[in-house]
């Protein structure tokens, strides 16, 4: 299969989302947000009001393709245990870094979903 097409058959796959999904950008160390989602929009990834979350992809191999990852009916999110850890270790570098560490009553109730969106999420 031609490099080309592999790359159009991977927007595809990335493009299809269906309700209670959230899109899921890797993006290298010190690689600029706002760029990757950016690139992300005008390729047609998502659109205003989907949730997307980018975190930095730690790994030696190449980033991987932007996926839709579902979001269980009680807000965890389906992801596979590599990128989890990823996922989480760009967490615990946001709570290393904060300066603002009060804690809020209020994130009790917030599901998984919206904590994720919260800490790494994209502007739509």
């Amino acid at each position: 299969m031609s490099r080309g097409l592999a790359g159009r058959i991977e927007k595809l796959e990335a493009r299809r989302r269906e309700d209670g999904e959230m899109l899921l950008l890797w993006r290298l160390p010190g690689q600029d947000v706002a760029a990757i989602s950016q690139a992300a929009r005008r390729a047609g990834l998502f659109t205003s009001g989907d949730l997307v979350v980018s975190a930095e992809w730690l790994g030696e191999d190449p980033t991987p393709a932007p996926r839709w990852v579902k979001v269980s009916p009680s807000g965890r999110l389906g992801l596979l245990e590599r990128e989890r850890s990823y996922c989480e270790l760009a967490l615990r570098n946001i709570v290393d870094h904060s300066t603002d560490m009060r804690p809020d009553p209020t994130l009790v109730d917030w599901t998984d979903a919206e904590l994720w969106q919260f800490a790494l999420g994209v502007d739509t």
